[in-house]
């Protein structure tokens, strides 16, 4: 199972991670989407934007 995309403050990298028991934290280049990092772990699961989640923009929802 894929979760959708996480995105740093930057924007730079799309982090997507794998939700299985051998799966990944994918880290991706956002602009040309050539993976750069793949992280091992069993089933990751959480928010990678913390910066969009935890600074609210006026008439957005996050």
């Amino acid at each position: 199972m894929w979760s959708a995309p996480g995105f740093p403050e930057d924007g730079k990298y799309a982090l997507l991670s794998i939700w299985d028991m051998d799966g990944a934290v994918i880290v991706y280049d956002a602009n040309t989407l050539q993976e750069i990092k793949r992280i091992p772990m069993k089933k990751p699961s959480g928010k990678y934007n913390v910066w969009n989640k935890t600074h609210y923009s006026e008439g957005t929802s996050h």
